[in-house]
């Protein structure tokens, strides 16, 4: 019957275009991305420094970001936290502690 499954977003609560009305979009969920660390290399084996590091985690956020704000998702930059605290890594990609402690309250 019609209350069978999940409304379709062509509904009586969507425009015509398809599109959450405006009280549809405040019940949405929001999809949050982690931008790329700040690879701390000098943790790293060498034989990885020249494909992981902080020149290239800043180049895939920049080419990240306009995709992602074109698709409705928010970047949390953790990208700037971690380039500050190189030392906080322990194997050059996670950081724990201090540097994680203040990523998720950017969320």
């Amino acid at each position: 019957g019609a209350s069978d499954g999940p409304p379709s977003p062509h509904s009586s609560r969507s425009s015509s275009s398809g599109a959450a009305s405006p009280s549809d979009r405040l019940h949405m969920p929001m999809l949050l991305w982690l931008s790329v660390h700040a690879i701390s290399s000098h943790r790293l084996p060498e034989w990885k420094r020249p494909h992981m590091n902080p020149r290239l985690s800043a180049a895939y956020n920049k080419i990240a970001l306009p995709v992602l704000r074109r698709l409705g998702i928010q970047m949390i930059d953790t990208f700037t936290s971690t380039l500050h605290h190189p030392e906080q890594s322990v194997d050059g990609v996670h950081y724990p502690g201090d540097v994680s402690y203040e990523n998720t309250h950017a969320m």
